[in-house]
């Protein structure tokens, strides 16, 4: 059999540590360039995650093959976030093929599902395998958090484009531990469906617990957004009762970050930072005593998260304030934090016990995600990735 060595990931979000956006394609291309796998990753060249722009076409960043395609429209809120989707789609149909080989497998990762005609046409054109990978529920997503109904005609379309996906894929890949119920309910194809989580690299991965002094600092490095789930721990910090001795430090930008900072103007002990690199915070977030991640209590969670905080804070020994109830998140399964309900009262009642704690007393949850992690480099799940690719061949 012909041994498949030329992978294009068609990946609307797709960057780089330095660059911004999705990170995971870039290092498992590392990973699958070691292994004499050819890698091109597609991407949008306007893009929303970036810290800086991109050249456009092909090009090399930070050692990865690279196409960036060009868009008119830019990836923002609203609908306007679906016409760039729709317009990056399209674009699929147009690559440069004069300058890309013949590719051996295809892989399309959401969220974005509209490339799908495109691919099938790409992989029946090439005689190509199809690895679709799932990163996020679409179109679940905007049902319940949004409250789109299910009779919204783009709904109706995602459904359909889920659905076939699902139907004509070689392979299935998702991010999120606990979805298989839900994916193998549509696709009735449970063998052909992968569990590859999110991670980080191990270059990322602190080799020892930092125990720092002084006031207890919380750290959030994300987006400002209706899916950041953000408004029960704003409405806490309102009050300004965050107990002297906690300090809370934001890392990020989004839609919602200037409301969120004129909100908690003049309330003393939170600080907002500009959004910086990947590999920058996780240098930075040992300096840290805990990281904060936040869901809404809606049924999508049900089948799990994929959150890439959690990777990295556990990578930097942080012990983690999950606000996710009882999600099955790496709080749950691994006791690397405390988990608690997303509300102001429950968010306030766990920031009152950690300001109560010392140190040493929470310091052995963050070893427990220090441990942990170790299964969930880049570099290991890669593995599996081209696991799927050998048994193509």
């Amino acid at each position: 059999m012909k041994k498949l060595d030329r992978i294009w990931i068609i990946s609307q979000n797709s960057g780089t540590p330095n660059l911004g956006g999705v990170q995971r394609h870039y290092f498992f291309a590392k990973e699958f360039e070691k292994n004499n796998i050819n890698t091109t990753i597609i991407s949008c060249h306007k893009n929303h995650l970036y810290i800086q722009k991109p050249k456009k076409g092909i090009c090399e960043i930070e050692g990865v093959k690279f196409l960036q395609l060009f868009t008119f429209l830019s990836f923002s809120k609203g609908i306007s976030r679906f016409f760039q989707m729709f317009e990056f789609a399209v674009r699929i149909f147009f690559l440069p093929f004069y300058n890309l080989k013949k590719p051996d497998v295809i892989i399309l990762s959401s969220m974005s599902i509209f490339p799908l005609p495109a691919v099938l046409f790409l992989k029946k054109f090439y005689g190509a395998k199809f690895i679709f990978e799932l990163r996020d529920l679409w179109p679940l997503t905007p049902i319940y958090l949004k409250g789109v109904p299910k009779s919204n005609l783009l709904i109706k379309l995602m459904f359909y484009l889920e659905k076939l996906a699902f139907k004509k894929a070689d392979y299935i890949v998702s991010t999120i531990e606990e979805s298989r119920s839900y994916i193998d309910s549509i696709s009735n194809r449970p063998n052909k469906l992968k569990i590859i989580p999110n991670g980080t690299s191990k270059d990322f991965i602190h080799k020892k617990l930092k125990i720092n002094k002084g006031n207890i600092k919380i750290v959030y490095g994300g987006s400002f957004g209706i899916a950041n789930a953000l408004d029960p721990l704003i409405e806490f910090l309102e009050k300004n009762n965050l107990p002297e001795n906690i300090e809370f430090h934001f890392y990020g930008d989004g839609y919602e970050k200037q409301q969120v900072k004129e909100k908690l103007k003049g309330v003393k002990n939170i600080f907002f930072n500009e959004k910086i690199p990947r590999d920058q915070l996780i240098k930075i977030l040992p300096d840290f005593d805990f990281g904060y991640v936040a869901w809404h209590k809606v049924q999508l969670y049900d089948h799990g998260v994929s959150g890439q905080k959690y990777y990295d804070y556990m990578a930097s020994g942080l012990p983690i304030l999950s606000a996710s109830g009882k999600i099955k998140d790496s709080v749950f399964k691994f006791g690397c934090g405390f988990q608690f309900e997303n509300t102001p009262k429950a968010v306030e009642k766990a920031i009152l016990k950690i300001s109560k704690m010392k140190r040493q007393d929470f310091r052995s949850m963050g070893q427990n995600g220090l441990d942990q992690i170790q299964n969930y480099t880049y570099e290991n799940l890669a593995k599996n990735y081209i696991t799927i690719f050998n048994n193509f061949e």
